[in-house]
């Protein structure tokens, strides 16, 4: 894989050697800057695919090369050339990022990051949905290392921040359909610009409607999004109202591939001789999704501070019907049947998150010391069901060996189906104070950051069918640090170090000997980061090289002790006393060597695995699920600077991913190394009048067959066309 891109980048520099173009920096895109950025990252001052500033890391817009953390911010620009599917396509370019989805399907957006699921993804720095419309994404940025100072509950490996795209101060609209193979299609409509003339009022409106491509069979998708934004920004302050609603509907759904199992699931293997089109699915699975999210934000300045005041709304349904099961006995190996079945289970959740944040910029000739302070108060509901179709009532199981036994048509009523848990619901109350303080001394060249974050949660989980508690209420509180230096070696090197905490409340009952003695700590995770950031040329060659050590502890794990005396059943003890652990070193950068030439490019080495499991030691030292040691990637554009073709570009990149593991019991089992690569190109020109854009691309050219986490499958080769007009 190394070979392969040291490969790339030397025709990359074969080419640049023999342009004539002088080297010059690429032009900014148009100005869209608010008024009070304090709190907003702007791409005024991106330079191509290298972002200048990052809001995610310290909540106010600060400077990427100043940051004593480990920051990757991907641009408006660089997603622009992606054309990304979903936000996966775009956070896959970072090093140690992989999919942690626990869906059996596509677009369920959460990710491991350097070896720990980072959970949902943030929505403008608040809890967001898993199920997303990428066409409302203007830049993504991963924060990698404990983040609860400012975000609360966290895990320790980071966390993935979406910032959506906001009005710009010009009139532009954008529509783009786009059309691949197996019958993908694409519709999106992007409006924007002021209210009338001479107005402070700013709009921005898109629009989408997606039909998923249709290669797995009886499979069919379709989604459709409204995310209207209105601004109102005056002299001292700005008003923003962001909402957006996406709607996906599955019939039926994409499901894995049926494995071999032994009875104790310490062996596992895909049953052999199955089209790669298989799916087990019938005519009446689906799944739909609904995702709603809204903030309203007010900005202020007040005497030299800058104020914060916004309140954030999201909610998220998902609804499953399955007919088909997952695992056969290796007994049946020379037998396969697949059970069917049928299962209808919901899932959904409402998060309202109110925050007042004030930060102020402090000057004493050249010391400079910023500081940001902060509450945030937040409710979350989770709710959650399921129920089953009587065994007597199951339809026949499926002859793998005999595709005319795989009936999809047996048709079912919801309410043939019986209870199998009674309708549930959590509800979380968690609030946090904290601040933040960043001093910069010695003309800049030396930056020190620090901040400390308190915070309460209160969580009861309910049976809504009789009103009564489950379990335990978790009722806990912990206090966060977070501290970094950054010193300038030189004004285009500077070396940092950081060591920051998070955590994550435990829920469940501690038991010793089958009797419960109360509650358990939280899961507290601790990191160090070291490293190096560069900027050569002008900022043409800019990168981030980073070791780092991850711990999280206070994992609760479970052992048999005893055994009853009175009704022979096993007696179990817990303990909170496992620890996971993570190290490894990442390089990522961006590469401008000429005008038209954008590269980025990043490696992540991983090391995670199980450190201790008083309750388990067979555990220790097994990888931790869904890591690789390996992650590397690579993308590359080139457009013409001159003559007739002015404009056209051509462009490609790979993902690389190791082993990735794959744990069932205590054996590590691996899916192989990956590598998917892209490839596009485009070109845009005048068309009676029309401005118009033509862009291809073939994503998975390989036509690699591969699941992007344990239980979801990943696109065939898909070719799209893609044609849009600006005015």
């Amino acid at each position: 894989m190394l070979a392969v891109l040291a490969a790339l980048a030397a025709l990359a520099m074969t080419t640049v050697g023999r342009s004539q173009t002088a080297p010059a920096a690429p032009a900014s895109p148009p100005d869209d800057a608010l008024k009070l950025p304090t709190f907003e990252v702007t791409a005024s001052q991106d330079q191509g695919y290298r972002a200048a500033n990052s809001v995610s890391a310290t909540r106010i817009n600060t400077p990427i090369r100043d940051l004593p953390l480990t920051v990757e911010a991907f641009t408006e620009e660089f997603i622009k050339d992606l054309q990304p599917r979903d936000l996966l396509d775009i956070v896959s370019f970072a090093p140690g990022v992989s999919s942690a989805a626990g869906d059996f399907a596509g677009g369920n957006q959460n990710f491991n990051i350097r070896g720990f699921s980072s959970g949902n993804p943030l929505r403008n720095g608040f809890k967001g949905p898993n199920v997303l419309d990428p066409a409302t994404i203007g830049r993504v940025e991963v924060v990698r290392g404990p983040s609860s100072l400012l975000y609360g509950t966290l895990p320790p490996g980071g966390l993935v921040n979406y910032i959506t795209k906001r009005p710009l101060d010009h009139a532009q609209t954008i529509l783009t359909q786009r059309l691949g193979t197996h019958s993908l299609s694409r519709t999106e409509l992007d409006t924007t610009g002021p209210v009338g003339s001479g107005t402070d009022f700013y709009y921005r409106f898109i629009g989408s409607y997606d039909h998923n491509h249709q290669f797995y069979a009886a499979t069919e998708g379709v989604s459709s999004g409204f995310a209207p934004t209105f601004q109102w920004r005056t002299a001292n302050s700005t008003v923003t109202l962001d909402y957006q609603h996406f709607r996906r509907r599955e019939n039926a759904p994409i499901f894995m591939k049926p494995f071999f199992v032994t009875p104790s699931f310490k062996f596992l293997e895909k049953v052999p001789g199955l089209p790669r089109d298989f799916n087990a699915l019938g005519d009446d699975d689906f799944r739909a999704s609904d995702t709603t999210a809204f903030v309203a934000d007010w900005q202020l300045k007040l005497a030299g501070w800058d104020i914060r005041a916004n309140y954030a709304y999201a909610r998220q349904s998902i609804e499953h019907f399955l007919t088909a099961t997952l695992f056969i006995f290796d007994t049946q190996r020379a037998n396969p049947m697949l059970t069917r079945t049928a299962t209808f289970q919901t899932v959904a959740s409402k998060d309202q998150t109110g925050q007042v944040e004030a930060t102020r910029n402090f000057k004493f000739g050249s010391t400079e010391f910023k500081v940001l302070s902060g509450y945030q108060i937040n409710r979350r509901k989770e709710y959650f069901g399921m129920r089953a179709i009587p065994g007597t009532l199951a339809p026949p199981a499926w002859d793998l060996r005999n595709p005319a036994t795989w009936n999809r048509s047996v048709h079912f009523d919801l309410s043939q189906l019986s209870v199998i848990n009674d309708p549930a619901h959590i509800t979380t109350d968690s609030e946090g104070v904290y601040a933040v303080g960043h001093l910069s001394f010695m003309d800049g060249r030396f930056g020190v950051l620090g901040g400390m974050r308190y915070s309460k949660i209160k969580s009861v989980t309910v049976n809504d069918k009789t009103a009564t508690m489950i379990g335990t209420p978790i009722n806990q509180s912990q206090t966060s640090p977070q501290v970094g230096v950054l010193f300038k070696l030189t004004p285009e090197i500077s070396a940092y170090a950081s060591y920051s905490e998070s955590f994550v409340p435990t829920g469940g009952v501690k038991i010793v000997n089958g009797t419960a003695t109360g509650g358990f700590d939280p899961t507290v995770g601790k990191g160090y980061d070291a490293g190096l950031k560069a900027e050569f040329m002008g900022g043409r060659l800019s990168g981030n090289l980073a070791v780092f050590q991850l711990e999280n502890t206070g994992i609760v794990n479970s052992v048999i002790t005893g055994t009853d005396a009175i009704t022979g059943l096993p007696v179990f003890t817990t303990f909170q006393s496992g620890t996971e652990a993570s190290k490894g070193v990442e390089f990522s950068g961006t590469y401008t060597p000429a005008n038209g030439w954008q590269m980025l490019f990043s490696y992540g080495y991983l090391d995670a695995d199980v450190k201790t499991d008083r309750a388990n030691p067979a555990r220790q030292g097994l990888q931790l699920t869904n890591t690789a040691r390996q992650y590397a990637n690579f993308w590359a554009k080139y457009t013409l600077q001159q003559g007739d073709m002015k404009g056209l570009y051509f462009a490609g990149g790979i993902n690389y991913t190791g082993k990735r593991l794959v744990h069932i019991s205590n054996q590590e089992l691996f899916w192989d190394p990956l590598s998917l690569v892209t490839v596009a190109g485009g070109y845009t020109f005048n068309f009676d009048g029309w401005p118009l854009s033509v862009d291809l691309s073939c994503r998975n050219l390989l036509n690699k067959d591969y699941s992007a986490t344990n239980n979801a499958r990943g696109e065939p080769r898909l070719l799209i066309l893609s044609l849009s007009t600006r005015f």
